[in-house]
């Protein structure tokens, strides 16, 4: 997978269902999380483009998702 894929998978994707499984958080605040973990991902895709750091940073979106809105 090249970069683009990458990012949109690992940062759109996932963080969106994250925010999806909290619905009262997601209704809320999605105008201004959802914002700021997509440009997070788009600094740190195009910064870091090997597939062994986003499978890393899939992890760390677990952890941001779990501990942040349970």
């Amino acid at each position: 997978m090249n970069t683009i894929t990458n990012l949109f998978l690992f940062y759109f994707f996932f963080n969106f269902l994250f925010f999806y499984w909290s619905f009262d958080w997601f209704f809320i605040f999605n105008q201004y999380f959802f914002i700021f973990y997509f440009s997070i991902g788009l600094l740190i895709g195009f910064l870091f483009s090997i597939n062994i750091f986003f499978i890393f940073n899939f992890f760390i979106s677990l952890f941001i998702g779990f501990f942040h809105f349970h």
